[in-house]
């Protein structure tokens, strides 16, 4: 982000602690430098691992003629292979690492900016800005840089020029294009910049560069601009449904992470008394985003960012207060910023080597397909998949289910994604039908499906209209256990759904399911709304009062929105798809609601012998 100014300055001293601005532009070179230490190419490679598939998942699909929107929709966007590369393409790597590089170095800027009447500027600014960067990615760590600019702008009442506007508008559809909940807040520090400035002028200039970098960026990365309101539309339905599905329900984990936060709002609140109305609200909403983002989902990978971010709004704030309180609270900042990433277990400093021997290196083209083969040959080893069900899927197109994508690319097989291409990502009624409906589209598709859990989720239920196509239109054509390929029938198994019962069922009141016979067995719930006040702090992303089905002894988490399913409970005969479960006997729900009983009449081997 550009430096904001002030006012003239003495030409003798220039920028924080009296440095040229040349020789603080080399400092931000060394600090992008020193970032990169151990982050040497690939940041991964392949393995078998939820995330890592994700991240190779985004990767190949840029090989592909896949659209974002209908084709294909997560919560990182056609740029997303920006922020986490796996490894597989070196042309990602290459500008995943220099976006990096160029994000630090604009943080660093930023706050040597904030800091510059700090004796001491540079050097401080440099610690601040590795912490900060140290467990983000590149499109978080242009985000924070975007913060710090917007709130020293507001802060010090600076109007900014036109061309930073246009700046600060493309990059926030980049980001926007990277990770949706990051552009949001992209455009919403935008708007800031508007109300800083030349109002009218401003707005002009923000819209017309958002409105030419978007398309163009969008174009640019293999996506059809016809697709960009179905990716909003359903953009916004992983972004509306990821709280109910993945928030952590842990109260001892929430109330440490809930009390951190309100000391970190208090701690802002007092640092921004006094400041201008403009800089105190940007603060504060800066702050509400963070926190968010803390609260709903208190891991290392999404602590550590949301901490650091606190970190560099803090740091912006107490600047602006002057160089006494900048100086006697930095430790206490710092501190607390190196406990909470202590605390979290993650290193302060890249965990990799910077040797020769590390495999990391070896994106040197002498070295990188010798490297490519072997991270194939341990993720083979690794999956351990029978080849009886790896030759069953050759010379077809092949989705992988639930999550593991990286054995499609170990197996080097045919990779056709579903639209939501892991399934703990199906929020909503409309993102499992588009799957169903992309299943049945192409008779020639394969599926390969992994027997796995996520967490305390039913993997019949994270995709219920899917799971039930696949139950009645594919058949298991070769499994090892842990491992089942699936291959289309000439028509469907299955009949139209019959109503069995409806009834309203009180909160843990237990019901008796049927017995199946000759028919699959699910149920549909319409849960009571939460109290207001759960609702409410679901908005914070504080989880309370989630629904949760208890089946035979067993409980599940189930989002609120799939609950209508239908969820599936038993089956005549043992369907791999159901992983050959029992009948479920009976089931109960932790809310009260309509629950309704349906039976889906199922051709069976045993109906077969019967006609």
């Amino acid at each position: 982000m550009p430096v904001p100014d002030d006012g003239p300055a003495d030409a003798s001293r220039q920028g924080p602690g009296g440095r040229s601005r040349v020789w603080l532009g080399l400092a931000a070179v060394v600090v992008g430098l020193v970032d990169q230490v151990g982050r040497v190419l690939p940041a991964q490679w392949p393995r078998r691992h939820l995330d890592f598939s994700w991240m190779l998942g985004l990767d190949l699909v840029r090989g592909q003629e896949i659209s974002f929107g209908p084709d294909f929709i997560f919560s990182y966007g056609p740029w997303g292979f920006l922020a986490s590369p796996s490894g597989v393409d070196p042309v990602t790597l290459v500008a995943s690492g220099s976006l990096r590089f160029v994000a630090v170095m604009l943080l660093f800027l930023a706050i040597a900016s904030t800091l510059r009447s700090l004796r001491f500027a540079v050097p401080v600014a440099a610690v601040v800005c590795l912490l900060v960067a140290n467990g983000g990615q590149p499109g978080w760590i242009l985000l924070l840089a975007m913060t710090a600019w917007v709130l020293t702008t507001t802060i010090r009442r600076v109007r900014p020029p036109w061309w930073a506007v246009a700046v600060a508008a493309t990059v926030s559809a980049l980001l926007f294009q990277m990770k949706f909940t990051e552009g949001v807040l992209g455009v919403a520090l935008v708007g800031v910049l508007v109300l800083a400035g030349d109002r009218l002028r401003s707005a002009i200039v923000a819209v017309v560069a958002f409105v030419v970098a978007f398309p163009i960026l969008w174009v640019w990365a293999g996506s059809d601009l016809v697709d960009v309101p179905e990716w909003l539309r359903l953009g916004w339905e992983v972004v509306r449904g990821y709280s109910d599905a993945m928030n952590y329900e842990d109260p001892n984990i929430l109330f440490v992470v809930l009390l951190l936060a309100l000391v970190a709002t208090a701690l802002t609140a007092l640092t921004a008394r006094g400041l201008p109305l403009l800089g105190r609200v940007c603060a504060l909403g800066a702050l509400a985003f963070f926190g968010r983002l803390a609260l709903g989902m208190p891991d290392g990978g999404h602590l550590m960012p949301a901490y650091a971010a606190v970190l560099t709004v803090l740091v912006v704030l107490l600047a602006a207060r002057g160089v006494p309180m900048v100086v006697g609270a930095f430790g206490l900042v710092v501190a607390t910023c190196l406990a909470l990433l202590l605390i979290v277990g993650t290193p302060l400093l890249p965990p990799r080597q910077v040797t020769f021997d590390d495999p990391s290196l070896a994106a040197w083209p002498s070295e990188r397909k010798k490297e490519v083969a072997q991270a194939r040959s341990d993720l083979v080893a690794d999956l351990s998949i029978d080849p009886e069900v790896v030759e069953a899927l050759r010379g077809h197109p092949v989705s992988v289910d639930p999550w593991e994508i990286s054995a499609a690319w170990a197996h080097e097989l045919d990779w056709s994604p579903l639209p939501v291409f892991q399934q703990y990502s199906v929020f909503t009624p409309r993102l499992d039908e588009l799957n169903a409906e992309a299943l049945l589209a192409d008779r020639g598709r394969r599926v390969l499906r992994e027997r796995q859990v996520h967490h305390d989720r039913n993997p019949v239920w994270e995709s219920p209209a899917y799971t039930l196509a696949l139950l009645c239109h594919f058949r298991a054509v070769a499994e090892d256990g842990s491992w089942t390929a699936y291959a289309r029938t000439g028509r469907s198994r299955c009949g139209a759904e019959q109503q069995v019962q409806t009834r309203r069922v009180a909160a843990g009141e237990e019901i008796a399911l049927p017995t199946p016979r000759g028919a699959l067995v699910a149920v549909r719930f319409t849960p009571d709304h939460r109290a207001p006040t759960d609702r409410a702090l679901g908005v914070l992303g504080i989880a309370r009062n989630l629904l949760h089905a208890t089946v035979d002894g067993t409980r599940w988490r189930l989002p609120e929105a799939l609950a209508q399913g239908p969820l599936l409970v038993g089956a005549p005969d043992s369907e791999p798809v159901l992983f050959g479960a029992e009948p479920g006997r009976s089931i109960s729900f932790d809310r009260a609601g309509e629950l309704e009983i349906v039976e889906i009449p199922l051709e069976t081997a045993a109906t077969k012998r019967e006609r």
